[in-house]
């Protein structure tokens, strides 16, 4: 089913497109099948049980029978894809596609077989999920409702979740000699944390108050950050903010101190310094450099 207006109810026995742009909505609070939200051109609120969740160039999987509310509140018009997959389709899909190696897992799958329980959280814009729903959303654009190409693409969908999810569970398996159900648990309050710093990098913000997102201790948190992402809660934050100034120093013409206390430093000459070491460049020769090949490359096309 494609629907292309904000619904007043989802029917759980058949899987449902729902595409449209708006700048005011709220959704109250429901129990929603399995979906997978976007949010393009702006952002959403979602929230569940498990969390507040905002949707910008990132994608959220929400598992069946969570209950779930959303809000869009912009001064332009956001566009909304939500993918909601029919129980009766997701058992018999996920059913064929999982195979035995998955089921040395326990919280992986269940012991009645029923399908997998999705890791409930932002995924960042990865060549798996999002070139399908891209595809689909270009279909919803043209009203194209063949529905063989339609069970396709859900089909489709379903296998690139799994593809992520089997993914997941190789982070998961990072974590020390536990028994799975326990590195599972700390995997997800690992993730919070990330979540955390993903929200509130441009502030200022401590080791002790990340730990507290995951409800972990400071060292104990440390060192399972670094064996999860390879990188250390410093060093992934400063990349962070690192990205965030190289795209305010492309693309606006704000001045290099703004950019400095934009992006979460307090000290131009400690920005200046990072900058530079990670970048090669200081803020204000990458800015200089990024204009001329710019200009270079416009005038190139001529």
């Amino acid at each position: 089913m494609l629907l292309k207006q904000p619904p007043d109810k989802i029917s759980p026995e058949q899987n449902c497109f729902v595409h449209f742009k708006t700048s005011k909505y709220n959704c109250p609070e429901h129990i929603t099948t399995l979906t997978v939200k976007f949010a393009l051109n702006g952002s959403a609120h979602y929230k569940t049980p498990s969390g507040d969740y905002i949707l910008n160039n990132n994608y959220l999987i929400i598992n069946a029978g969570q209950t779930c509310s959303y809000q869009i509140d912009s001064s332009q018009k956001v566009e909304s894809i939500s993918v909601y997959f029919n129980s009766d389709f997701v058992n018999e899909v996920l059913g064929n596609l999982i195979t035995p190696e998955d089921k040395i897992f326990h919280p992986f799958i269940t012991k009645n077989h029923q399908p997998i329980h999705f890791f409930e959280r932002l995924y960042s814009i990865d060549n798996f999920v999002m070139p399908v729903v891209m595809k689909m959303r270009i279909a919803s654009n043209v009203s194209y409702e063949d529905p063989c190409w339609w069970e396709e693409q859900y089909y489709e969908l379903l296998t690139k979740m799994l593809l992520v999810h089997r993914n997941i569970y190789k982070e998961v398996e990072k974590l020390p000699p536990v028994k799975l159900s326990t590195k599972t648990e700390l995997y997800k309050k690992i993730w919070k944390a990330k979540e955390f710093i993903d929200s509130s990098f441009k502030e200022t913000i401590t080791l002790e108050k990340i730990a507290e997102a995951a409800c972990i201790s400071r060292y104990h948190f440390l060192r399972l950050f670094k064996e999860v992402f390879s990188e250390t809660p410093y060093q992934y934050i400063s990349r962070k903010r690192i990205e965030y100034a190289m795209n305010l120093l492309s693309n606006t013409n704000m001045p290099v101190t703004q950019i400095c206390n934009e992006v979460g430093f307090d000290s131009l000459s400690s920005f200046s310094w990072l900058y530079k070491q990670k970048m090669g460049f200081s803020p204000e020769t990458f800015r200089t450099m990024f204009r001329k090949h710019t200009t270079k490359l416009a005038i190139s096309k001529k």
